[in-house]
């Protein structure tokens, strides 16, 4: 009954926001991640290999930053990505850092494209700020643990 069931199409860290769902708050993902509803704040993919897929029926209210983003419906933020491939119902209301570029007729831009390398800078960014959060809590858990006596 439940015995383990394979999906050959779904990467190992593939997740979805469906069509109808609404997210309120800032996500971050590692590998794959395909968005058909709505999130509001900042999509951060963690890693060199990290894709976005934003679909027709979706959108997001924030800014993005992935490796690979493909962008068939709505964003109102900015990109930052190594690539992006925007698609003909892609409607953009934002600036887009990029190094590759591919865009289809009858998409929608309101912002500036700017070839950078903004993506690299954000994700050194996030690295610095992971490794400081882990430092702070272990400092923490260092202070906790020192200076307990036996209370004998």
């Amino acid at each position: 009954m439940f015995g383990k069931t394979k999906n050959p199409g779904l990467f190992k860290d593939e997740s979805s926001i469906s069509d109808g769902s609404c997210i309120e708050g800032n996500m971050f993902f590692n590998a794959k991640m395909q968005i058909h509803g709505m999130i509001k704040g900042r999509v951060f993919g963690k890693n060199d290999k990290s894709q976005l897929i934003i679909f027709a029926s979706g959108s997001i209210d924030g800014d993005v930053s992935a490796a690979n983003v493909q962008v068939d419906g709505l964003v109102k933020g900015n990109i930052a990505c190594r690539s992006i491939d925007i698609r003909k119902n892609a409607r953009i209301v934002g600036n887009i850092y990029y190094e590759v570029l591919q865009i289809e007729a009858n998409s929608t831009i309101n912002g500036k494209l700017v070839i950078s390398d903004e993506y690299n800078k954000q994700l050194v960014a996030y690295a610095k700020e992971q490794k400081n959060q882990q430092q702070a809590i272990s400092a923490s858990t260092n202070s906790s643990t020192t200076g307990r006596g036996s209370g004998l």
